[in-house]
């Protein structure tokens, strides 16, 4: 993406975090996604964003399907849109064979099981990112070439609960934001630790499309484990954004995304595999 950040006619946000998994029973551990959404709604207020938020029991699959349907119908030409998910992420079996390693990765509402049981739970809450993708190129269709739209997945696609190897964790009270079990009927995931992590992708600019900035926490095989500031615990990836926009405007802040991964990487401690990721449209 080249040029100035695009004039827009609003600015508009809708912030997902979840922190009491455990509450409903699904398999998943608590972790703190809510503490991300509350240090970044005042910051986006102050930048003029409208902001609708879903958190905790409000943040199921329906309603985050229904915000994001209702987000794209709202929308108009130039205006940037900042979507930000702060919670578990699983690998999920790949349904249509566009993954080359053969799974998808969702992001987990509130209501979406851990284990796949047939007849009972067959994923039809986790959000994958097929799903995801066909929503983002609405809205950048809907918002046109001088809108923004800038996604923000602080969850672990396929990072572990466990503390194995030389993924330990030696902050026994920081949450990971993930698993390493799959999501499927009988297929066991198996996370290509061995590849070199890819930082950064290009998306191809399309004629009637927005520019996008999509950062994600971690690499697909990598854990996401929360850092702990001032006594609190955030997702990293969502801590740095924060810090950044304390010291720059959000327009400033999201066309410099290696800055924030510069300083996520300064936060992460040293012994911790894990990288942020940025997928930037060019043209």
């Amino acid at each position: 993406m080249s040029g100035g950040m695009p004039a827009h006619s609003a600015s508009i946000a809708l912030l997902v975090g979840i922190s009491h998994y455990s509450s409903n029973n699904t398999g998943w551990d608590d972790i703190n996604g809510v503490n991300d959404i509350r240090i970044l709604y005042g910051r986006l207020q102050q930048e003029g964003f409208v902001i609708d938020t879903l958190t905790e029991s409000n943040a199921t699959a329906t309603n985050i399907r229904n915000a994001l349907h209702a987000l794209s119908t709202r929308t108009k030409p130039n205006d940037t849109i900042y979507l930000h998910f702060s919670g578990h992420g699983q690998p999920m079996e790949d349904a249509d064979g566009d993954e080359q390693d053969g799974w998808d990765e969702a992001f987990i509402p509130i209501d979406a099981q851990m284990w796949y049981k047939e007849g009972v739970y067959e994923g039809n809450n986790h959000i994958a990112d097929d799903e995801f993708n066909i929503c983002f190129n609405h809205i950048r269709r809907k918002i046109g070439e001088k809108g923004l739209l800038f996604v923000v997945f602080d969850a672990c696609h396929s990072g572990t609960m466990s503390r194995e190897g030389s993924d330990a964790n030696i902050d026994d009270d920081a949450a990971v934001r993930g698993t390493y079990i799959g999501f499927s009927k009988d297929k066991e995931y198996h996370p290509l630790r061995e590849q070199k992590p890819m930082c950064h992708y290009d998306i191809s600019q399309e004629n009637n499309l927005s520019p996008v900035i999509i950062l994600e926490a971690c690499q697909a095989w990598q854990q996401n484990i929360e850092v702990l500031v001032d006594g609190k615990y955030y997702g990293p990836l969502s801590y740095a954004i924060y810090h950044q926009l304390q010291a720059e405007s959000f327009s400033r802040t999201a066309l410099q995304p290696e800055v924030i991964q510069g300083y996520m990487q300064e936060i992460i401690p040293s012994w911790r595999k894990q990288q942020m990721v940025i997928e930037q449209s060019t043209k």
